[in-house]
């Protein structure tokens, strides 16, 4: 959220857009308490469907929306990725994504991990483990 701010300096709104079906939909919280502290207005959006997205996108006008966070999200990520990029650009809505491959279909930035790394990395280590090796695998980052 942070260097989303830095990028829309003069953004007073953060809109955190979130999948309601999704069970970590409480972290909308940590999201409300840093905006706050950051002094940005904030409002939650939800979406479940690639309908509610069309939806809720078309409330982020009246909204006076600066700047949009785009909650990690199984649905978000994989089915609708391209139709978020694709509105966030419609509606000229700078946002964040939590992995590249929203950068990737065209979307501004985003700040989490590598899927395709994490998904190796976890390759390697059932490998390791169907060849007999303990199951406490260390993460070669973890050393």
């Amino acid at each position: 959220m942070e260097l989303l701010r830095e990028l829309v300096p003069n953004a007073t709104t953060l809109i955190f857009l979130v999948n309601p079906n999704n069970p970590n939909t409480e972290s909308a919280a940590n999201v409300k308490e840093t905006a706050r502290a950051l002094g940005q207005e904030y409002h939650t959006l939800s979406a479940g469907s690639e309908r509610d997205l069309r939806t809720a996108f078309a409330t982020l006008p009246q909204r006076q929306t600066s700047m949009l966070l785009v909650q990690s999200d199984a649905f978000f990520t994989s089915a609708a990725r391209d139709q978020i990029v694709a509105l966030a650009a419609q509606y000229a809505i700078p946002a964040s994504y939590s992995f590249r491959e929203f950068v990737l279909a065209g979307g501004l930035m985003s700040y989490g991990a590598d899927i395709n790394e994490q998904q190796r990395q976890a390759a390697i280590y059932v490998g390791k483990i169907l060849k007999g090796a303990p199951r406490r695998v260390t993460c070669r980052l973890c050393r």
